[in-house]
């Protein structure tokens, strides 16, 4: 039996990274769907490669605490969408990004988001996990029951999506490693930055 096609629409649209854009379910608001932009070349292939990281992260390590859980595929009139969970506050809201915490200063201390963010990525290196794309839109801030702060990171794409003309980051781990630790380092400076507060940064 042929799963049935999920129409998507601009009042389901809840946001758009480079390659992609990220709808809710129509039937149920705790999944979002990722899409991929229409004119994507056909070699570029977003979804799969994070479904494919995804699937390689929970095969080494389960279910990991900062890493968007990937729920499988799904057919839409834009063609395959790739569905994950929807993060959201303990209020129902969906939990913002840290681009958009920049924007709102005030609303949270700045300690506690380099903390939060600290254990997500301290987390992905002691778990060797190759992620690169630690960049302020694709790490979202969950306010939990007890009211603490929790990073997430919502691009898995990882080494799959190696975009180097030679992809030796891919092909050797101390380079893949020293990638994504440049990375994450880059990710705390721009922190800093957008706070202003560099005494907020975790030692």
């Amino acid at each position: 039996m042929q799963n049935p096609l999920i129409t998507l629409n601009e009042a389901l649209r809840i946001g758009k990274g480079g390659t992609r854009i990220c709808y809710l379910h129509p039937d149920n608001p705790d999944i979002i769907i990722k899409v991929e932009k229409e004119g994507t070349p056909s070699h570029f292939t977003p979804n799969d490669w994070e479904y494919r990281h995804y699937t390689d992260i929970v095969r080494l390590h389960g279910r990991v605490p900062g890493i968007i859980p990937i729920l499988g595929t799904v057919d839409t009139q834009f063609g395959k969408g790739l569905m994950a969970k929807a993060i959201r506050d303990t209020d129902g809201a969906l939990s913002p990004t840290l681009s958009h915490a920049a924007l709102h200063p005030d609303r949270w201390e700045p300690s506690a988001i380099f903390s939060a963010v600290k254990d997500l990525t301290d987390r992905i290196i002691t778990l060797d996990i190759r992620l690169f794309d630690f960049n302020l839109d694709n790490i979202l801030l969950q306010t939990t029951e007890k009211n603490q702060l929790q990073a997430i990171i919502i691009d898995l794409k990882g080494h799959y999506a190696n975009c180097e003309w030679i992809p030796v980051s891919s092909w050797f781990d101390f380079l893949g490693r020293r990638k994504r630790n440049r990375r994450v380092r880059r990710l705390m400076e721009s922190l800093s930055s957008v706070f202003n507060d560099k005494t907020a940064m975790p030692e």
